[in-house]
Protein backbone atom coordinates (compact mmCIF):
# COMPACT_ATOMS: atom_id res chain seq x y z
CA UNK A 1 0.00 0.00 0.00
CA UNK A 2 1.04 3.54 -0.74
CA UNK A 3 1.80 5.94 2.28
CA UNK A 4 -1.23 7.95 1.18
CA UNK A 5 -4.20 8.25 3.66
CA UNK A 6 -7.38 7.51 2.43
CA UNK A 7 -9.95 8.98 4.32
CA UNK A 8 -13.69 7.87 3.91
CA UNK A 9 -16.58 9.31 5.42
CA UNK A 10 -20.69 9.54 5.50
CA UNK A 11 -20.42 13.06 4.72
CA UNK A 12 -23.41 15.23 4.81
CA UNK A 13 -25.31 12.04 5.68
CA UNK A 14 -23.06 11.57 8.60
CA UNK A 15 -24.22 15.15 9.37
CA UNK A 16 -27.41 15.06 8.96
CA UNK A 17 -28.00 11.30 10.70
CA UNK A 18 -25.81 11.93 13.85
CA UNK A 19 -24.45 15.33 14.77
CA UNK A 20 -27.59 17.16 14.11
CA UNK A 21 -29.61 14.75 16.11
CA UNK A 22 -27.22 14.34 18.76
CA UNK A 23 -26.71 18.16 19.42
CA UNK A 24 -30.55 18.38 19.94
CA UNK A 25 -30.57 15.77 22.11
CA UNK A 26 -28.19 17.16 24.26
CA UNK A 27 -29.43 20.79 24.50
CA UNK A 28 -33.10 19.49 26.13
CA UNK A 29 -31.75 19.18 29.23
CA UNK A 30 -30.24 22.55 29.43
CA UNK A 31 -33.72 24.09 28.79
CA UNK A 32 -34.84 22.46 31.53
CA UNK A 33 -32.13 23.24 33.35
CA UNK A 34 -32.67 26.75 32.38
CA UNK A 35 -36.54 26.97 33.21
CA UNK A 36 -35.75 25.56 36.84
CA UNK A 37 -33.52 28.66 37.09
CA UNK A 38 -35.46 30.97 35.93
CA UNK A 39 -38.65 29.55 38.17
CA UNK A 40 -36.63 29.80 41.18
CA UNK A 41 -35.19 33.30 40.36
CA UNK A 42 -38.78 34.01 39.46
CA UNK A 43 -39.85 32.79 43.07
CA UNK A 44 -37.03 34.15 45.29
CA UNK A 45 -38.07 37.83 43.50
CA UNK A 46 -41.38 37.45 44.35
CA UNK A 47 -41.09 36.19 48.35
CA UNK A 48 -38.43 39.06 48.33
CA UNK A 49 -40.58 41.96 47.45
CA UNK A 50 -43.43 40.51 49.60
CA UNK A 51 -45.97 38.84 47.58
CA UNK A 52 -44.71 35.29 47.78
CA UNK A 53 -46.07 33.09 45.17
CA UNK A 54 -47.87 29.75 46.31
CA UNK A 55 -45.78 27.30 48.04
CA UNK A 56 -47.44 24.55 45.72
CA UNK A 57 -47.57 26.50 43.00
CA UNK A 58 -43.74 26.82 42.86
CA UNK A 59 -43.16 22.66 43.57
CA UNK A 60 -45.23 22.04 40.56
CA UNK A 61 -43.64 23.94 38.30
CA UNK A 62 -40.03 22.96 39.57
CA UNK A 63 -41.05 19.27 40.01
CA UNK A 64 -42.11 18.90 36.77
CA UNK A 65 -39.14 20.36 35.21
CA UNK A 66 -36.89 18.62 37.35
CA UNK A 67 -39.06 15.23 36.40
CA UNK A 68 -38.42 16.55 32.37
CA UNK A 69 -34.92 17.24 33.04
CA UNK A 70 -34.24 13.36 35.05
CA UNK A 71 -35.89 11.85 31.26
CA UNK A 72 -33.52 13.79 29.72
CA UNK A 73 -30.30 12.87 31.51
CA UNK A 74 -30.96 9.10 31.07
CA UNK A 75 -31.68 10.11 27.34
CA UNK A 76 -27.80 11.28 27.36
CA UNK A 77 -25.85 8.48 26.10
CA UNK A 78 -28.00 8.97 22.85
CA UNK A 79 -26.29 11.54 21.59
CA UNK A 80 -23.39 9.01 21.93
CA UNK A 81 -24.46 6.30 20.00
CA UNK A 82 -25.61 8.54 17.24
CA UNK A 83 -22.22 9.89 16.76
CA UNK A 84 -20.11 6.28 16.80
CA UNK A 85 -22.67 4.84 14.32
CA UNK A 86 -21.03 7.20 11.58
CA UNK A 87 -17.52 6.77 11.89
CA UNK A 88 -14.81 8.71 9.52
CA UNK A 89 -12.45 5.87 8.49
CA UNK A 90 -8.83 6.11 7.27
CA UNK A 91 -6.69 3.79 5.81
CA UNK A 92 -3.08 4.05 6.98
CA UNK A 93 -0.06 1.68 6.28
CA UNK A 94 -0.46 0.21 8.94
CA UNK A 95 -4.12 -0.51 9.32
CA UNK A 96 -7.07 1.55 9.91
CA UNK A 97 -7.90 5.07 12.10
CA UNK A 98 -11.92 5.32 12.96
CA UNK A 99 -13.53 8.56 14.65
CA UNK A 100 -14.94 7.53 17.69
CA UNK A 101 -16.81 9.89 20.23
CA UNK A 102 -16.84 9.98 24.04
CA UNK A 103 -16.11 12.91 26.21
CA UNK A 104 -14.42 14.16 22.62
CA UNK A 105 -14.01 12.73 19.36
CA UNK A 106 -10.76 11.10 18.68
CA UNK A 107 -9.55 8.83 16.32
CA UNK A 108 -8.86 5.41 17.17
CA UNK A 109 -6.06 3.03 15.16
CA UNK A 110 -7.10 -0.21 14.67
CA UNK A 111 -3.64 -2.62 13.48
CA UNK A 112 -4.54 -4.82 10.86
CA UNK A 113 -3.99 -7.43 12.97
CA UNK A 114 -6.61 -6.66 15.14
CA UNK A 115 -9.08 -7.26 12.36
CA UNK A 116 -11.21 -9.99 12.64
CA UNK A 117 -13.07 -10.15 9.62
CA UNK A 118 -15.15 -8.23 7.16
CA UNK A 119 -19.04 -9.59 6.05
CA UNK A 120 -22.22 -8.32 4.89
CA UNK A 121 -24.47 -8.25 7.80
CA UNK A 122 -27.71 -10.53 7.39
CA UNK A 123 -29.47 -6.76 8.03
CA UNK A 124 -29.51 -4.03 5.45
CA UNK A 125 -29.11 -0.21 5.80
CA UNK A 126 -31.97 2.15 5.46
CA UNK A 127 -31.87 2.06 1.76
CA UNK A 128 -32.52 -1.37 1.46
CA UNK A 129 -28.47 -1.94 0.30
CA UNK A 130 -26.35 -4.18 1.90
CA UNK A 131 -24.30 -3.39 5.03
CA UNK A 132 -20.75 -4.67 5.61
CA UNK A 133 -19.73 -5.78 9.12
CA UNK A 134 -15.85 -4.53 9.89
CA UNK A 135 -15.10 -7.13 13.20
CA UNK A 136 -12.29 -5.97 15.30
CA UNK A 137 -11.04 -7.25 18.57
CA UNK A 138 -11.55 -4.17 20.59
CA UNK A 139 -13.45 -0.73 20.07
CA UNK A 140 -15.98 0.55 22.44
CA UNK A 141 -18.76 -0.22 24.45
CA UNK A 142 -20.49 0.97 21.84
CA UNK A 143 -19.27 -1.22 18.96
CA UNK A 144 -19.64 -4.56 20.95
CA UNK A 145 -23.19 -3.49 21.75
CA UNK A 146 -23.71 -3.00 18.19
CA UNK A 147 -22.35 -6.58 17.25
CA UNK A 148 -24.40 -8.18 19.43
CA UNK A 149 -27.62 -6.17 17.86
CA UNK A 150 -26.25 -7.51 14.65
CA UNK A 151 -25.53 -11.09 15.46
CA UNK A 152 -21.50 -10.93 15.60
CA UNK A 153 -21.85 -12.07 19.78
CA UNK A 154 -19.42 -9.89 21.80
CA UNK A 155 -17.12 -9.17 18.52
CA UNK A 156 -17.01 -4.99 17.96
CA UNK A 157 -17.67 -4.12 14.81
CA UNK A 158 -17.74 -1.48 12.56
CA UNK A 159 -20.82 -0.70 10.12
CA UNK A 160 -20.21 0.29 6.56
CA UNK A 161 -23.91 1.49 4.97
CA UNK A 162 -24.10 2.20 1.76
CA UNK A 163 -24.42 6.28 2.90
CA UNK A 164 -20.82 5.52 2.90
CA UNK A 165 -18.84 7.22 0.01
CA UNK A 166 -16.36 4.90 -2.00
CA UNK A 167 -17.31 2.37 0.75
CA UNK A 168 -16.93 -0.52 -1.70
CA UNK A 169 -13.45 0.59 -2.27
CA UNK A 170 -12.66 0.24 1.63
CA UNK A 171 -13.76 -3.15 2.12
CA UNK A 172 -11.34 -3.71 -1.13
CA UNK A 173 -8.38 -2.15 0.83
CA UNK A 174 -9.13 -3.61 3.79
CA UNK A 175 -9.36 -7.38 1.83
CA UNK A 176 -5.62 -6.43 0.63
CA UNK A 177 -4.06 -5.40 3.56
CA UNK A 178 -5.39 -7.62 5.97
CA UNK A 179 -4.80 -11.07 5.89
CA UNK A 180 -7.28 -12.89 7.94
CA UNK A 181 -9.59 -11.26 5.71
CA UNK A 182 -8.29 -11.93 2.50
CA UNK A 183 -10.28 -14.97 1.73
CA UNK A 184 -13.57 -12.79 1.87
CA UNK A 185 -15.87 -12.76 -1.18
CA UNK A 186 -18.55 -10.04 -1.91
Amino acid sequence: MDNRVKEFSYGKAGISLSIIPATIIFLIPLVFLIKIVVDLITYLYAWIIGSPASLMTMAESIGGSIVGMGICLFMLPLPLVLLNQYNTIQVVEKGLKITTFGPFLFWKFIPWKDIVGIEKATRVDRWGQTTWVIKVKKLTPWHQYLGKFYGFGDCPIILLTSDMEDREQLVELIKQNCPTVKSVTP
